[in-house]
C-alpha cells in the first residue's frame, strides 16, 4: 500500500508550513510514528537529497521501509530510498568489509554525487554516521560515464579498475570485481544494484547489459552506465597511507624501516607473529597501488582528511535527524565500546598500539552537525537537552482520547466532529 497522496494533507497544515519555512532547530518532539510523514512531506517539496539520521541500523531499516509507503514510488517519479550500511568491522578490527556493505555504502554515497534522476533520501544509523570514508571530491572524480558507442582504451580503464578498489575474478559474483574475457569485459561497480557485461568491438562498446552474477545470463540493455569505485579505499593511493603510515620502499623488513627513529605503528614489537606477516603482506599490496580484502581497515590512513556522510551534502540539501538524544547516547555507547575493544586488541597483540581511529568522535560529529542545522523530530538537541511536547506540529499529532469501548462519547464526538466539516 502507498500513502503518498496523504502528504498533500500535511502541506495544507499551517503548523507544517511554519516548520518548512523556519527550521530553526527546535527539537519537533514529534511521535516517533509521525516522523516518516514529515520526512516524506519535506522530500517532497525540496528538490534537493535528504539524509535522514537515526540510531541504530534495525532503526535505519524501518525507516527506509516507511518512507517507500510515504513516498511516490521510483517507477512513478518518486526517490529512491537508501540505506548507507555499518561497516562489517567494528573499529580497530582487521574483518574485511564484505561487497553487500561496500554495493550499499557506496551506492548511497554515489547517489548523493550524481547529477542525474530524481535526488535521492538516504538513511544512516549512528555506527554508519561515524565512519570515516573517501572524500566527496574523490569520489566525484572516481565516477566513470560509460555508454554504447563510446570509445575507450581498454588497458588503461582497466589499469583504472584497479587503482579505485576492484579485484580481478575469473567470474564477477560479488561488487567491486571484474573480468575480462577476450573483447567482453563484466564488472559490477558497487555503486549499482547489478554487474554490468561490456561488449567491445575493438575499441569501441558495442553493447552495454546488466546481468545475472547466479546464472551469468544477460537481463537488460543499456545505453550508458556510471561506473564508481570498488572501494571507499582507494588502492591507488595506497603509497601515500604507506607514507602516512611512515613505512619506507614498500616494505616492512626493509633496513630503513627496521632502523627507523620515528616508528611506525605497523612496526609495533608487541604484535603478534602472525598478524605481522599479514601486514607485511598487506604493505606489499599498498605500495604496489593494489587492492585487496580488508583495504578498509588503513582507510584512516589514505586521505588527508578523511570525510564523513555530512561532507556529500550539497547546499539544498535537507539534513534530518531522527531523535538526537537517542542518537548521541548511541554515538557515546559505540565509542565506549570501540575504547574496550581496543585495549583487548592491544592486549592480545593485534593491534598496533598507536594505530588511528576509523571513526569519528561524538565531539567531532555534534560541531559538524552543527553548521549544518539540522531538523530534529525528536525529543531534545544536539547537546542532549530535552524540550516539552508541546511544540506546534507536536500538538498536531498528538493521540486523540481514548474511549475503553464506551460507545455513547465515541458518537458524540463523532457527530460534533461532522457537524464541525
Amino acid at each position: 500500500m502507498n500513502l503518498s497522496g496523504l502528504t498533500k494533507l500535511l502541506q495544507q497544515m499551517p503548523a507544517y508550513r511554519e516548520l518548512v519555512t523556519q527550521m530553526d532547530g527546535t527539537p519537533q518532539a514529534l511521535l516517533a510514528s509521525a516522523r516518516p510523514l514529515v520526512v516524506a512531506g519535506l522530500k517532497n517539496e525540496r528538490p534537493g537529497a535528504l539524509v535522514l539520521l537515526t540510531a541504530r541500523s534495525e532503526m535505519a531499516q524501518q525507516l527506509a521501509t516507511q518512507l517507500e509507503t510515504w513516498l511516490p514510488p521510483v517507477e512513478e517519479g518518486g526517490p529512491p530510498v537508501y540505506v548507507f550500511a555499518e561497516p562489517d568491522a567494528l573499529p580497530y578490527e582487521r574483518i574485511p568489509w564484505s561487497g553487500y556493505t561496500r554495493q550499499q555504502r557506496l551506492t548511497a554515497l554515489a547517489a548523493l554525487q550524481s547529477r542525474i534522476g530524481i535526488r535521492p533520501v538516504v538513511i544512516a544509523s549512528a555506527r554508519a554516521f561515524m565512519q570515516k570514508t573517501l572524500p566527496a571530491r574523490e569520489l566525484r572524480m572516481a565516477l566513470r560515464p560509460l555508454k554504447t558507442g563510446g570509445v575507450v582504451r581498454l588497458e588503461q580503464m582497466i589499469t583504472n579498475w584497479a587503482q579505485t578498489g576492484y579485484n580481478p575474478a575469473e567470474t564477477v559474483e560479488e561488487p567491486g570485481t571484474f573480468a575480462r574475457r577476450g573483447g567482453i569485459i563484466d564488472i559490477w561497480p558497487p555503486n549499482l544494484t547489478q554487474p554490468v557485461r561490456i561488449d567491445l568491438f575493438g575499441d569501441e562498446v558495442d553493447n552495454l547489459r546488466f546481468f545475472d552474477p547466479t546464472t551469468q545470463r544477460s537481463l537488460q540493455h543499456i545505453q550508458s552506465v556510471e561506473i564508481g569505485p570498488g572501494s571507499e579505499a582507494l588502492s591507488k593511493y595506497g603509497p601515500a597511507a604507506l607514507e602516512r603510515l611512515a613505512i619506507k620502499g614498500g616494505n616492512l623488513s626493509a633496513p630503513e624501516n627496521v632502523a627507523s627513529t620515528m616508528l611506525s605503528p605497523l612496526l609495533d614489537p608487541s604484535l603478534l607473529l602472525a598478524i605481522r606477516e599479514e601486514l607485511r603482506l598487506q604493505v606489499e599490496h599498498l605500495s604496489q597501488g593494489h587492492s585487496f580484502h580488508g583495504i578498509e581497515w588503513y582507510l584512516p590512513y589514505f586521505y588527508e582528511q578523511p570525510s564523513s556522510l555530512l561532507d556529500y551534502l550539497d547546499s539544498d540539501a535537507t539534513l534530518v535527524v531522527d531523535d538526537a538524544l537517542d542518537l548521541f547516547a548511541t554515538i557515546s555507547e559505540l565509542e565506549a565500546q570501540a575504547a574496550t575493544l581496543r585495549e583487548e586488541l592491544l592486549r592480545a597483540g593485534e593491534l598496533p598500539h598507536t594505530f588511528a581511529p576509523s571513526f569519528f568522535t561524538g565531539d567531532e560529529l555534534r560541531s559538524a552537525l552543527q553548521t549544518k542545522k539540522p531538523l530534529l523530530l525528536g525529543y531534545g538537541d544536539l547537546f542532549g537537552k530535552s524540550t516539552s511536547a508541546n511544540t506546534t506540529l507536536a500538538r498536531c499529532f498528538a493521540p486523540g482520547p481514548r474511549y475503553g469501548g464506551k460507545t455513547k462519547p465515541i458518537t458524540a464526538d463523532l457527530i460534533k466532529a461532522r457537524d464541525q466539516g
